[in-house]
């Protein structure tokens, strides 16, 4: 059994693991192209450890099996949380977030090239920056229910820091910062593509 937190009781939820497991494969990437901008899954309160199921949950959800389970579990986690539990200094985020904020670029500058066909190079800057802005990955954030498996600190969790664009954004990028150290960049570009990042309506 995996216990959350309810964000309108703050009361402890029970989630059998079979029905966790189903929900993980039900919701998995049905939430394209509507998580640009319109879908908001129901928050949770985020998980106070990452167990193996809650991490072979989140894999299953976003459709990717992970060959070091530590670079994930280093990509889930707040500097703000290593520090209150005594992490090694190295064992947060933000390294990640940096490299996926880089790597999304490069993938979606490919895109445009090589599939919208687009040449100018000012026509290409403005739709990457259009396609690549925090809105646009806190709710693909929101749309996974990534701040259910994020480990915050006990201020942030306290202020539900997650409902802040950027933080949820960068959450992001380090998903896509540890896929693409684990996977290489064909993991990052089939998880764009899976989650409707490169739909029709965004490629305008």
């Amino acid at each position: 059994m995996s216990r959350i937190m309810s964000a309108k009781n703050n009361k402890p939820a029970v989630i059998s693991k079979d029905k966790a497991v189903r929900k993980a494969k039900a919701t998995a990437f049905e939430l394209s192209p509507a998580a640009y901008p319109e879908i908001s899954r129901e928050t949770e309160m985020p998980q106070e450890s990452l167990t193996d199921f809650n991490l072979s949950l989140f894999q299953k959800l976003i459709d990717y099996r992970f060959n070091d389970e530590l670079i994930l579990r280093r990509a889930l986690t707040r500097l703000a949380y290593a520090k209150e539990n005594s992490l090694p200094e190295n064992d947060y985020m933000d390294a990640y977030a940096t490299l996926g904020d880089a790597v999304i670029d490069v993938v979606v500058i490919e895109r445009l090239v090589i599939v919208n066909k687009d040449h100018d190079k000012g026509v290409i800057t403005t739709k990457k920056t259009d396609l690549v802005n925090m809105t646009r990955l806190r709710n693909l954030a929101s749309g996974l229910g990534l701040q259910n498996y994020v480990l915050w600190g006990k201020g942030e969790k306290h202020q539900h820091i997650w409902t802040s664009g950027r933080v949820l954004a960068e959450s992001v990028e380090a998903i896509c910062g540890a896929m693409y150290l684990d996977g290489g960049i064909d993991a990052v570009r089939e998880f764009l593509d899976k989650t409707g990042f490169f739909c029709p309506k965004n490629m305008q």
